[in-house]
């Protein structure tokens, strides 16, 4: 039987996550879900299959799929046992009919696409390992451009190897720092993804360990470096074009404000 180590908590995360949670009924629910196992989720890539033939394909499988709402294409994945295939594990993966995704990470895609917009010129600005440029791809049906841009060189690898095994033929990938592409290419893209490096502490569900080397003032040097990536993505944006900001951690100076920052800083252009 698999077992589950115990989240590690600094003293002062928790600190700052009671300033921000001051409810101790909400606060207490706010640490318990973190010690909850993260829920298998997958996206049907339809590039190569559609919803329906997938479902029927990978019946025999013996999988429970629960529909993720935000995500038509997103399932989680339910009751499996030890003699049960796991989703990594099955051919359908390796040929690219789906693709193994947190529920919480097709929610930028999802957000990126919603209200009719429907871009043709479209930036990743930091890409690797492939999750959202991939579901950016199957919602523009392999048309238009995409360009998918990863800073470091080994997730680079991992990004192209995705996008060959999930089919997707119109992205171009660069390996670049994200701030040079306001400079280098102002007002080129209809919508710009930017899924921001982050101090990650909401990844504590996979990994118990992830909080280990969290620090206030490493997060206040991620969020310097996240302003200069949105002002960057923000000038390399077309006018009335749409930039979506995500991260996959819980602090407000880490997510509002920096959007607060960008919107204070051009109170006429957003």
């Amino acid at each position: 039987m698999a077992t589950t180590s115990a989240v590690f908590f600094p003293d002062a995360f928790l600190s700052a996550m009671r300033s921000a949670i001051p409810d101790t009924a909400g606060f207490n629910d706010f640490i318990a879900a973190c010690q909850r196992p993260l829920r298998r989720s997958l996206r049907v890539n339809t590039l190569k299959i559609s919803v329906a033939d997938f479902l029927i394909r990978i019946a025999p499988l013996g999988w429970q799929l629960t529909p993720i709402p935000w995500c038509p294409e997103g399932f989680w994945v339910e009751s499996i046992d030890e003699n049960i295939a796991p989703p990594g594990s099955v051919a359908e993966h390796l040929c690219g009919l789906f693709y193994i995704q947190e529920a919480s990470s097709m929610l930028p895609v999802s957000a990126l696409f919603s209200r009719g917009n429907a871009p043709q010129r479209v930036m990743d600005v930091a890409a690797a390992p492939g999750s959202k440029t991939t579901q950016i791809a199957a919602n523009m049906h392999n048309r238009g451009a995409i360009l998918a841009n990863e800073l470091s060189s080994s997730r680079l690898k991992a990004l192209h190897a995705n996008l060959s095994r999930c089919g997707v033929a119109n992205v171009a990938l660069t390996h670049f720092d994200g701030r040079v592409f306001g400079a280098a290419a102002p007002e080129s893209f209809d919508s710009i993804l930017l899924d921001a490096p982050c101090s990650g502490e909401g990844v504590v569900r996979k990994d118990p360990n992830a909080l280990r080397n969290w620090s206030v003032d490493s997060n206040q040097s991620i969020a310097e470096t996240q302003r200069e990536l949105i002002e960057s993505a923000f000038h390399a944006l077309c006018p009335g074009g749409v930039l979506i900001y995500s991260t996959c951690t819980l602090n407000m100076l880490e997510n509002q404000q920096v959007c607060r920052w960008l919107i204070e800083r051009y109170p006429q252009a957003i």
